[in-house]
């Protein structure tokens, strides 16, 4: 993580919650770490290295639909919020900033609109305004 030729190192969300690693990076580590807060493959996933391969196609080929049976992931899938690699925004704040980290990002490009919101919502509106936001878009 110390090469000077990059400027930001996204983690692997393996280690999203690895504070035995994560504690032990030098503050110019943290400040070149970016985490990925809502994966969509588990940890571990045995089909991860071919779901991302499938996912780049399905954003390269502007939608050519795609299923992973094996890890019952498809195209627009959003199950990072079950995920335990996932980071919530309370977690951010109290957890992460507080330590030193400041970059993080979100999976989902190609993800349908609605599938999209939902996970926008939880990091860009306030919790007492989500549940409007959600129930103004799904009447839509």
């Amino acid at each position: 993580m110390n090469n000077e030729n990059y400027i930001f190192t996204c983690l692997d969300y393996n280690l999203n919650h690895n504070w035995k690693f994560l504690d032990a990076l030098t503050i110019i580590e943290k400040q070149k770490t970016e985490f990925l807060v809502n994966p969509i493959c588990m940890p571990g996933c045995p089909q991860r290295k071919e779901h991302y391969r499938l996912n780049s196609l399905f954003s390269l080929t502007y939608g050519q639909r795609y299923s992973m049976k094996s890890c019952e992931i498809t195209e627009g899938s959003s199950c990072a919020l079950f995920n335990s690699a996932h980071i919530t925004i309370d977690e951010i704040i109290t957890k992460y900033v507080q330590k030193g980290f400041h970059y993080f990002k979100l999976e989902g490009r190609t993800w349908p609109d609605n599938e999209m919101a939902i996970t926008l919502s939880e990091y860009l509106i306030k919790p007492e305004y989500r549940s409007f936001f959600l129930h103004n878009m799904i009447q839509k």
